[in-house]
């Protein structure tokens, strides 16, 4: 609601990462190549509308690929893989083929570190960002409500296999880390 009335783009974010994570649930008990589809179309609209929604692409993949080696099913995987990228490439293909976005496109570095950043180990500026998140955890999202998160967290960790809250949990988890390295800036 805070997002919604400020017109920012953070409550559309926030939403593709929700559709995002539930088409990637329903791919990870039926592995149909609809839901695949579906992912890679809501991360393209995603893409569309702000670049921070790679780390749900990346996410998405890390998370795709867990699955894909647990589960033994190489080529489904891949081919799904394929199926999603081309789902996000065709939904950006009009964005793609705009010069205007190439001639913007560098204008992200000065919001999220690039390959040469990220292999200098901006350690100072990790540090900054993790302790953003715990400033955000603590202040905004209150302590009673992170604590009580760190305990449900707890809790379905000890989930054996890949529970569907397993995988939300690792989903949160690895957007975070991603943000963290990622983002030159919380």
């Amino acid at each position: 609601s805070f997002f919604d009335r400020q017109a920012l783009m953070e409550a559309a974010i926030s939403t593709i990462g929700v559709w995002a994570v539930w088409y990637f649930l329903s791919w990870q008990q039926t592995q149909r190549y609809q839901d695949a589809l579906k992912i890679g179309f809501v991360l393209g609209i995603g893409l569309f509308i702000k670049s921070t929604v790679i780390i749900f692409l990346i996410t998405g993949l890390v998370l795709g690929a867990y699955v894909v080696i647990r589960k033994k099913i190489f080529k489904k995987g891949l081919k799904h893989g394929a199926i999603l990228i081309g789902a996000v490439a065709a939904v950006l293909s009009l964005l793609l083929i705009n010069p205007l976005f190439w001639s913007t496109l560098s204008m992200n570095s000065r919001y999220g570190n690039t390959l040469s950043d990220l292999l200098s180990f901006p350690i100072s500026l990790w540090l900054k960002n993790i302790s953003a998140n715990i400033e955000i955890l603590l202040f905004f999202v209150t302590p009673l409500v992170f604590i009580t998160g760190l305990g449900g967290a707890f809790m379905i960790s000890r989930i054996k296999g890949l529970s569907a809250k397993k995988t939300i949990l690792l989903w949160v988890i690895i957007s975070i880390v991603l943000q963290t390295i990622l983002v030159k800036g919380s």
